[in-house]
């Protein structure tokens, strides 16, 4: 069946259902990479870090407490969140790097499919990273226009740029490809204009569709704080938490751009925002994962349990804070509620926490988060009990009260054996459907793959610290690549 056939059919189950309580909302769903959960001080007093308007969600709108990612790395965890999955469900149980023949299966629908099937204009802005090839990239998973980096900045490959008079050599240059729609642009040597630029893209596309009296989905996915720190220069040194605070004090003042421009064109209340983190904060970033044990790369908590701010005036209660259970995969079925879409033909793992954020429930409908590190099952948990099915360092199973010992420090297994055995048999029903290691499951999906790869970059203009003009390779630091020199360490991308 073809994408478009597809997507008729998925237009036609999701016509069912529409919002009670008025027109669908606009969305703004802000994704910052690498963040902690106790790098806000909304969560996290002693944070350090000045964030007023990330403050303001929190009091203007809900602040979660036991909210998780599906991974606690880039790529699963975003492909869980676009899609409402697990990663291991659609395939994408690893980082993808650059020049990868897999990616998010465009069979899979996605938030922005749901979406834009409801008449709303979808916008991509920032980090992707759940495929570069075309054929996976936002324009061919439901968003109408993309502009950012289809992989992490720490990914800078050697990339093939124009040959300069003073050169006759083949010219490589360390740099990543910036898209817009389907095509690279230009080539960055970093990212410190960029957190600039989205802001002004979105900016741009929410004047526009507000003039076009049509409701949007802006999916802003930022390079911040992934490692290594790149603030623009206007924000070095501006904080009091080192490159970390300067970077997210500028991801701060961007939101609050977004803030009054939304409230200035009378939206305000018409305007669904959610900010979320990806996984959690890695070492060399020296974030904070509160009083959460661990972070990026593992199952603790410090991994995969991360900050979630809601905020839609009128609708969702001011000042709240939501200690249920609930993950990324359930913004797709909660947003499409809103949008009065049906998910109910799709099978996902998400579920609907629309009454919650209306305060019309307490209790969120989700049961049990499972843990998955890459494509091997680690943990479980239910509202209040974590297992380990085998621990991150190799301990064998191990459970925690996460609601009186939330940074995992007291093993309960030998005085709960029955809490052990009751969520050991849950996570031996989910290996039958989602399968764990070499193990497959019955309702696996299988990633998107591509038969033969394209290069991504070829003759572009380059732009470094300055990039309001194009800059020629050799101020941007190209060399000559000898032809005996050793092989990169990263991808070799022609």
């Amino acid at each position: 069946m073809t994408k478009l056939v597809r997507l008729l059919f998925v237009a036609l189950a999701l016509g069912g259902n529409a919002w009670a309580a008025g027109a669908p909302p606009n969305v703004i769903l802000i994704l910052v990479d690498d963040l902690g959960y106790g790098d806000l001080t909304c969560y996290n007093a002693r944070s350090g870090n000045d964030t007023p308007n990330i403050d303001r969600l929190a009091a203007e709108g809900m602040r979660f407490t036991n909210f998780y990612v599906s991974s606690s790395v880039c790529s699963p965890s975003r492909a869980s969140l676009l899609t409402g999955s697990y990663h291991r469900r659609i395939g994408i149980d690893h980082v993808l790097w650059p020049v990868s023949v897999a990616g998010l299966n465009p069979a899979e629908t996605t938030i922005a499919e749901v979406l834009r099937q409801r008449g709303y204009a979808t916008a991509y802005l920032g980090k992707w990273h759940v495929g570069d090839q075309v054929e996976f990239l936002p324009t061919r998973q439901g968003f109408d226009s993309y502009f950012g980096l289809p992989y992490s900045h720490d990914m800078q490959s050697l990339l093939r740029v124009r040959k300069t008079e003073e050169t006759v050599l083949p010219v490589k240059l360390r740099a990543l490809p910036l898209y817009r729609d389907e095509k690279p642009v230009a080539l960055v040597t970093n990212v410190r204009k960029l957190t600039e630029r989205y802001r002004n893209e979105a900016l741009a596309f929410i004047t526009k569709q507000h003039e076009a009296k049509r409701p949007f989905f802006l999916f802003l996915g930022h390079n911040a704080v992934h490692f290594p720190m790149q603030p623009s220069k206007e924000y070095k040194n501006e904080s009091k938490n080192g490159p970390l605070g300067d970077w997210l004090h500028e991801v701060d003042d961007g939101l609050g751009s977004m803030l009054s421009l939304v409230q200035s064109l009378g939206i305000d209340k018409e305007t669904l925002i959610l900010f979320l983190s990806d996984n959690g904060p890695a070492n060399r970033t020296r974030g904070s994962s509160g009083n959460l044990r661990g972070g990026k790369h593992s199952t603790w908590d410090g991994g995969l349990k991360v900050p979630l701010l809601v905020r839609w005036p009128g609708t969702v209660p001011a000042g709240n804070v939501c200690g249920e259970l609930a993950t990324a995969m359930d913004l797709l079925p909660t947003v499409a509620t809103f949008a009065g879409a049906d998910t109910a033909s799709l099978k996902i793992d998400g579920v609907d926490l629309s009454a919650v954020l209306t305060g019309k429930a307490v209790q969120s409908p989700r049961e049990d988060f499972f843990y998955y590190h890459g494509n091997r099952l680690s943990a479980i948990r239910d509202q209040r009990w974590k297992l380990h099915l085998k621990g991150p360092e190799g301990e064998p199973r191990m459970l925690f009260d996460l609601q009186t010992d939330p940074g995992e420090s007291q093993d309960l297994a030998e005085q709960q054996p029955d809490i052990v055995a009751k969520l050991s048999a849950r996570a031996e029903e989910t290996v039958r459907l989602l399968g764990n290691g070499a193990q497959r499951g019955s309702q696996e999906r299988p990633p998107g793959r591509v038969s033969r790869l394209q290069p991504i970059a070829r003759a572009l203009p380059v732009w470094g610290d300055n990039d309001e003009e194009a800059v020629p390779p050799e101020t941007g630091k190209a060399m000559p690549i000898a032809s005996d020199a050793p092989p990169a360490k990263q991808a070799q991308i022609p």
